[in-house]
């Protein structure tokens, strides 16, 4: 409860378009860095590039995206004990590689999609992190 109206309160401030330097140090006090946001910015300054490379986020995204396309072999295989008629037009229409290529492509495209989203989401944190450091530098200077 605290916290909220601490946060209300900044936002009162930003809304009103007061400067940082006008506020109570109780609201500043949060604009350092602290442990866990430094160890993050030492990790992806050493693993940002390596995260980046599409081969990278699809040896490391396949589980994901396994994850969202076997059920789809698993919903056609047994479709012949539940829906009869749904096992006569996959077994007219599509061959079982057809199939495989479809799961395949649907694996290998959310892997990368999912892995080049979690990508940018911590390029995103770094930026604004890295920000908030150059600004408590320029603090610490003047």
């Amino acid at each position: 409860m605290l916290v909220c109206k601490y946060f209300a309160r900044y936002l009162s401030y930003f809304c009103q378009g007061i400067a940082i330097d006008h506020m109570p140090l109780y609201l500043k006090l949060n604009d350092m860095l602290n442990d866990r946001e430094k160890k993050f910015m030492e990790y992806w300054e050493a693993s940002r590039q390596r995260e980046g490379q599409w081969q990278y986020q699809l040896l490391t995204g396949i589980p994901i995206g396994l994850l969202f396309s076997l059920p789809v072999i698993l919903i056609v295989f047994t479709a012949k004990y539940w829906y009869v008629r749904a096992d006569m037009q996959s077994n007219a229409i599509a061959s079982p590689t057809i199939l495989i290529i479809a799961v395949i492509l649907i694996a290998v495209f959310i892997a990368i999609f999912y892995k080049r989203y979690q990508w940018d989401q911590k390029e995103q944190y770094y930026l604004q992190l890295k920000a908030r450091e150059e600004a408590e530098k320029k603090a610490g200077e003047v």
